[in-house]
């Protein structure tokens, strides 16, 4: 038996009635967004502060809340720090429920 490499998909349907309008948004306020979770590698914290960095060297208006804590921690408070990120991306730590 030889295998194959095609995977089996699933392509939805709809009738016109079902098909919603797109609605056109304004992103011309500032975004924010938030990252929750441990401050571990595999996490990617960084990637989430990189990218907000990049957004706003874009001239995008953004702000980034970060809660949680980890073996990251002092390595993205000094990245922060560093860049100069500090208007646009706090860190809370760990909050309690």
């Amino acid at each position: 038996m030889e295998k194959s490499n095609k995977k089996p998909f699933f392509t939805a349907t709809f009738r016109k009635s079902e098909i919603e309008k797109y609605i056109e948004k304004d992103f011309s306020e500032r975004l924010n967004f938030i990252f929750i979770g441990s401050l571990v590698v595999g996490k990617r914290p960084m990637l989430a502060i990189q990218i907000i960095e990049a957004l706003h060297n874009q001239g995008q208006k953004v702000f980034l809340n970060i809660f949680g804590d980890g073996v990251l921690s002092e390595e993205l408070q000094n990245y922060i720090k560093a860049n100069k990120l500090e208007k646009i991306i706090t860190c809370h730590g760990n909050q309690p429920n």
